[in-house]
């Protein structure tokens, strides 16, 4: 079960907007390789640290809603555990009613806290 949130971030100058994608990705890896590099999307992801199997997902791109700005995308994603591997939660429909009654709004709390994080907002 996937939980996504996706944000839309405006920022202050079009300079901004290019300082951002320089931090993300920088351009000197690419200057023998492409003559005007520009950052279209980049994605990074983490196995799950917290009790429930899954991973953490982040994107960033250029928004095509606002300009000069940036959308971040964050899946919060819970895997239920194999049906031989079951310790605390019931398999399929039960099983992700219990995670996400247990962590919608901290998940919901957390995406936005890093996406602010990644563009520098907080």
């Amino acid at each position: 079960m996937g939980l996504n949130r996706d944000i839309h971030f405006k920022m202050p100058t079009e300079d901004d907007w290019n300082a951002l994608g320089d931090r993300l990705a920088p351009k000197e890896p690419w200057k023998n390789i492409l003559d005007k590099p520009g950052m279209r999307r980049l994605e990074m992801e983490e196995k799950r640290s917290d009790d429930f199997m899954g991973h953490i997902r982040i994107r960033i791109e250029p928004s095509v809603r606002i300009h000069p700005g940036v959308l971040v995308s964050v899946n919060d994603h819970y895997s239920l555990p194999e049906p031989e591997k079951e310790v605390e939660y019931v398999s399929g429909s039960e099983g992700i009613m219990n995670i996400l009654a247990q962590v919608w709004g901290d998940s919901i709390e957390s995406s936005k806290h890093r996406a602010s994080m990644l563009v520098g907002l907080s």
